[in-house]
């Protein structure tokens, strides 16, 4: 079996079909397996695309594990209304395009409609359509199914979205990253709680890295895959390398960590761009993994690079 792991797709279907294609990924190949470290929609244009191919890989060899965006996702769902960060994250554009109505056109006709004699309940009833629809697709049947799994586990590989759960120890919530205090515990496959779970997934994976929560799995010998935070934010915090701003870097790797996040950036004409790598891994040499890039099979390296644009994370 050969293993092609990616993570953070945000909505972006053209890239990762790409970029499948470019690592020999075949959807009708029996040893091959797709695993997805979170954070499939939110931010890309192509919610509904993405949504149906992967519908198309059997889900015998499609790994599902949730990321903070697919919490996002079903906790809009639970509102009566958006809250800010619903559309900072760009939730609300993924529930737009599952509804079939542009966020621009809705946000004109009624935001700013001051002629409007009564504002808010227009944007109230806009708002309960799109939820309406939202809720009547099958792609909030197909998130709330128990396809999705907190975290995938093969051989040494320990796949999550952003890092294994830990005990929270100073009582703050999972949004806070500096600063913290938290506690490993042995038996977190087994006894973690869904918030603690729920917690995982939106921590910064190279900091509870670097402050050691992750040392009892790296004497095992085991190594943590995750997304959720842009790979040149690995390199700046850990290797001291300034690639801040440069989309191409797609690659990272040290010691016992493997950043997939290559981060969704804003191009001069204020549109998105989400480049995407995969981490392949072949059951004949679990050892050796080896990353798509540029259209060629080459080992998983550090890569060199200089700034360039604006990146958005998490």
């Amino acid at each position: 079996m050969k293993y092609f792991v990616v993570s953070d797709i945000h909505g972006f279907f053209k890239e990762l079909h790409k970029a499948l294609l470019g690592s020999g990924f075949e959807k009708r190949n029996k040893n091959h397996t797709l695993v997805i470290c979170g954070d499939v929609f939110d931010r890309g244009p192509d919610t509904i695309a993405l949504y149906r191919y992967l519908k198309t890989i059997p889900s015998k060899r499609l790994i599902l594990v949730k990321g903070n965006h697919e919490s996002l996702y079903l906790e809009l769902l639970r509102k009566s209304f958006p809250d800010g960060y619903d559309f900072s994250n760009h939730t609300v554009d993924t529930f737009c395009q599952i509804a079939g109505v542009s966020i621009d056109s809705l946000r004109k006709s009624t935001w700013y409609e001051l002629k409007d004699p009564d504002p808010y309940a227009r944007v109230m009833e806009a708002w309960k359509e799109i939820v309406k629809a939202v809720k009547e697709s099958p792609i909030t049947d197909w998130l709330k199914s128990n396809k999705w799994r907190n975290y995938f586990e093969l051989d040494r590989y320990i796949f999550v979205h952003s890092f294994i759960p830990l005990r929270n120890v100073d009582g703050l919530s999972p949004y806070y990253i500096d600063n913290r205090c938290f506690k490993y515990f042995a038996d977190w496959r087994e006894s973690a709680t869904d918030y603690e779970w729920y917690s995982a997934a939106w921590g910064c994976p190279y900091r509870q890295y670097l402050d050691g929560y992750f040392k009892e799995e790296a004497a095992k010998g085991k190594v943590l895959v995750c997304g959720h935070w842009v790979v040149t934010d690995f390199r700046q915090y850990i290797n001291n390398k300034l690639d801040f701003g440069n989309p191409d870097v797609k690659t990272y790797r040290y010691e016992n960590i493997i950043g997939l996040d290559c981060g969704v950036w804003r191009e001069a004409d204020d549109s998105l761009w989400h480049p995407q790598n995969v981490l392949i891994l072949d059951s004949d040499d679990f050892d050796n993994p080896m990353h798509w890039h540029d259209g060629m099979i080459e080992e998983l390296a550090e890569e060199t690079s200089v700034p360039r644009i604006e990146t958005i994370t998490r």
